[in-house]
């Protein structure tokens, strides 16, 4: 199962860039890993994410609010926020990640796309601390 799971992402990859390139362009190393995270966290891909996505649509149809904590580190923990706002007939979903003095925000006009960047903004902050460090560290 997780070598069908690898293999569908690996082919997902191979068409993006072969999407980029009939448009012009070739992807960037950093294109290549943002579209990987995108797609290792999709709920297409993952029923880890399916049924997290689930959780958060309950959430929010209920109470107009998701939020999560989670601990990855020793007294590092990321936030992340899910929350109904606009109008009925015009709703988006306000996206906050935070994590170590860092905040990263957007609205998205489904929920599917506000766990698709939730997941992604998560990820950045955690893949960043590990490669270029802490934001508040010395050097």
């Amino acid at each position: 199962m997780a070598n069908d799971r690898e293999a569908e992402i690996a082919r997902l990859l191979r068409e993006h860039e072969t999407l980029a390139a009939g448009d012009g362009y070739s992807s960037s190393d950093l294109q290549r890993a943002l579209k990987w995270a995108e797609l290792i966290d999709s709920p297409n891909h993952s029923n880890e994410s399916a049924a997290e996505l689930a959780e958060i649509r309950t959430k929010v149809e209920a109470g107009g609010l998701w939020k999560q904590d989670v601990e990855w580190r020793i007294f590092t923990i990321t936030s992340m926020e899910i929350k109904e706002v606009g109008r009925p007939g015009d709703e988006q979903y306000l996206v906050t990640v935070s994590c170590d003095r860092q905040v990263m925000s957007c609205q998205a006009p489904t929920i599917e796309r506000a766990y698709k960047f939730a997941r992604l903004y998560a990820r950045i902050i955690a893949e960043g601390f590990r490669s270029v460090g802490p934001p508040w560290a010395d050097g």
